[in-house]
């Protein structure tokens, strides 16, 4: 998770680039764009999603073996999530 939109395609772009598939999820992102990301994602196996706080909130993803958080959380609550 990234603090800014941003961070998130710096992220993105760094993951990209050292050869992992990669998908976004963040609020300039139309809401299937980002629907179309998360299914993508979760049938791409070793991937890297690379998202803002709008994709912790309700979206089961399921098996992920690492969660980052990139940044300081700016409240208690994003980083309890």
């Amino acid at each position: 998770f990234a603090n800014t939109i941003e961070a998130c395609e710096e992220w993105s772009n760094f993951y990209h680039q050292s050869g992992f598939v990669t998908f976004q999820s963040h609020s300039r992102l139309s809401r299937d764009q980002r629907q179309t990301s998360v299914s993508s994602f979760k049938e791409a196996g070793k991937s890297v999603m690379v998202s803002t706080s709008i994709l912790a909130e309700g979206v089961d993803i399921g098996r992920v073996s690492l969660v980052l958080i990139v940044g300081i959380p700016y409240t208690v609550e994003q980083y309890v999530q």
